[in-house]
């Protein structure tokens, strides 16, 4: 990606491009985390269902919006995860 952004310069809309690259992360990195950090959760987390409902909220993300909601999606139940393990 960053080879096709070098390459294009004055021909390639960089907030189009900022755009496709996160829904991008979305759609495709932040689900095989969140399986990676699903895996690693005890079978007894009451977590595990809200970071897989996160994870396939964001990979069925189809724009940004939905990205976004997502996101926040993810960022809920990782703070809850989180809060519970520290307790």
């Amino acid at each position: 990606m960053a080879l096709a952004q070098l390459g294009s310069e004055g021909q390639l809309d960089e907030q189009d491009f900022a755009r496709w690259l996160a829904l991008a992360t979305v759609r495709q990195i932040v689900p095989r985390a969140l399986r990676i950090i699903h895996a690693l959760l005890p079978a007894s987390s009451p977590h595990r269902a809200a970071l897989d409902a996160a994870r396939l909220a964001c990979a069925a993300a189809c724009d940004l919006n939905a990205a976004s909601a997502a996101a926040w999606a993810v960022r809920a139940a990782a703070c809850d995860a989180s809060a519970a393990s520290a307790a």
